[in-house]
């Protein structure tokens, strides 16, 4: 069990992909089992909308767009180098300043990010239930990947969830 990392050359046309596999310890693959956790909104996403505002943003190459992006490659390496030395907690932080860069690449009116997985992921995070997390794909709904703090289960997240994305409202 391990990792992939896909990286590219900027200045190469036509674009030629390079994967380097990463190798993780059985204790980190073990953490990961227990502590990584998918958990479904029970909102759907609306990919094609964020993902014409995503490329739109991009066209333009705005300076805070194509900083953000940069911020994203950094954090890519970083999320291998914590996850390489097992530090979950460090993975987990880097995770939500993931989803926090996705959010800028969308854009604040896109729908990335609903209010009620605003809530989830603000009541998860202060109640210290997890080291980080972010909405999986492009956003909008569906799946939140989450690295949950040490002796805290899946059921104890889920109810989170389920408690704090029903709590009133419309949502859309």
């Amino acid at each position: 069990g391990g990792l992939k990392l896909a990286t590219s050359d900027l200045d190469i046309r036509p674009l030629q992909t390079k994967t380097r596999c990463i190798t993780l310890s059985a204790e980190t693959i073990n953490n990961l089992n227990e502590r990584l956790i998918l958990v479904d909104t029970g909102k759907p996403r609306l990919a094609k909308n964020i993902l014409h505002n995503v490329l739109h943003r991009w066209a333009r190459r705005s300076s805070d767009i194509v900083a953000t992006v940069g911020e994203l490659v950094g954090e890519a390496f970083n999320a291998i180098d914590y996850a390489s030395k097992g530090d979950l907690e460090s993975l987990g932080s880097c995770m939500s300043k993931y989803w926090v860069l996705k959010k800028t690449m969308a854009g604040e009116s896109s729908g990335v990010e609903p209010e009620n997985i605003n809530r989830v992921l603000q009541l998860l995070t202060s109640s210290k239930k997890v080291a980080g997390g972010t909405l999986c794909g492009a956003g909008g709904g569906g799946f939140l990947a989450l690295i949950a703090t040490k002796g805290i289960s899946q059921a104890d997240i889920e109810s989170d969830v389920r408690g704090a994305a029903g709590g009133g409202g419309d949502d859309n």
